[in-house]
Order: structure tokens, then C-alpha cells, then sequence
């Protein structure tokens, strides 16, 4: 290979990430993506893991959003995620990272997460399930941050070794009820196997 070979080559491992599609019969897709020692302040590889999500209208991914969050992070269109009013998630979380035998007990491990995370000033709305576009049934719940206002609808599922997270996060109620069309649309399209 000569120098400009190499340069190329370098160019790409050193900015951009390395994506891998993981699909067996047990899961969907989940998407794998590679964040090269490079470009992280840390050293070390990063691993992100998150499902791939159907195309919503008006919708568009925020790519660094992403690579920061660890998680497929959508936001309207023109928007970033340092400005959306809102923005829908996708997270994918290795099940024996967890230490949680079903899906019931991550989502209580969840829950009380959130309450420690904010010092208890959330308040917690039971959800009902939302269907997704196969036909799983994904358990959920609303919850409200006290001190800010801001909504966070959350639905859990589980696919193959991973449990999956999805979440609409507003800053307010007026911009919850402005995007949760949204959210359910990209909902009822997801599913497991494409």
C-alpha cells in the first residue's frame, strides 16, 4: 500500500467509527458501533450498542448526540440534541453486563436508577404497553422530572442478549405532546427482524 493508501486508511480509523451490523436468529438488529482508541480522550476502544430504528418523517439521527449517549439518538429535522425541544433514543444494553435475570427485574434496577440519579424528584406515571411493528408488546412508563419539568417516556424490550431501552425525552409538556406522535409512529414501525 502506498502513502496515500495509508493516510486514508488512517484518516478513517482515526475520525470516523466503525459500524457493524449484529444479527443472528435469537435478535434483531442491533448495531455495534466502534469508537477507535484515537478518539477518545480516555484511550481504550469504546463499544456502543443500540437497535436500528425505522425512518420517521421529519426525524433525522444526530450522529455525535449519538456517539456521546451511547445510544441511537433521533432529533427533528434542523435540530441538534443540544437544542431539541425533544428527542427520541434507542439503547441496547448487553443483558450479562447487568447482572438482571428478566426483563422485570432490569426495568425496577431502572427505575430506582432514575430515582438516585435525581436525588428522588421524579414522578412516576404508569405506562400502558406500546406494540411494536412485529407485534411485541414493549412494558413502559412516563416520568416527570420535578424540579425541571421535563418528560421522559420510557419502553423496555428484550432482543436475543440485549435489553433494549427506547425513551422520548422533552424539555417540557408542550414539546412531550408535540413529539409523542412521533414516537409512537416510530414505535408501531420498529421491529425485531427487518
Amino acid at each position: 500500500m502506498n502513502n496515500r493508501g495509508f493516510a486514508l486508511t488512517a484518516f478513517f480509523l482515526t475520525f470516523f467509527t466503525v459500524v457493524c451490523f449484529w444479527e443472528d436468529s435469537a435478535q434483531g438488529r442491533i448495531i455495534k458501533i466502534v469508537v477507535p482508541e484515537e478518539n477518545r480522550m480516555e484511550g481504550g476502544a469504546l463499544f456502543l450498542w443500540w437497535p436500528e430504528l425505522p425512518a420517521i418523517e421529519w426525524w433525522q439521527q444526530d450522529r455525535e448526540a449519538s456517539i456521546t449517549r451511547g445510544s441511537n439518538v433521533l432529533v427533528p429535522l434542523g435540530a441538534d440534541a443540544t437544542r431539541a425541544e425533544a428527542l427520541i433514543a434507542a439503547q441496547a444494553i448487553e443483558k450479562k453486563l447487568t447482572l438482571c435475570f428478566n426483563l422485570g427485574e432490569f426495568i425496577f434496577y431502572q427505575k430506582r436508577l432514575l430515582l438516585e440519579e435525581n436525588d428522588g424528584a421524579v414522578e412516576f406515571v404508569e405506562g400502558t404497553a406500546v406494540t411494536t411493528g412485529d407485534g411485541k408488546k414493549l412494558p413502559g412508563f412516563l416520568f416527570v422530572h420535578k424540579k425541571t419539568g421535563a418528560f421522559e417516556h420510557l419502553f423496555y424490550g428484550e432482543e436475543g442478549n440485549f435489553y433494549t431501552i427506547f425513551s422520548l425525552q422533552a424539555r417540557d409538556r408542550k414539546a412531550y405532546l408535540r413529539a409523542l406522535h412521533y414516537y409512537k409512529l416510530l414505535l408501531s414501525r420498529y421491529r425485531e427482524k427487518w
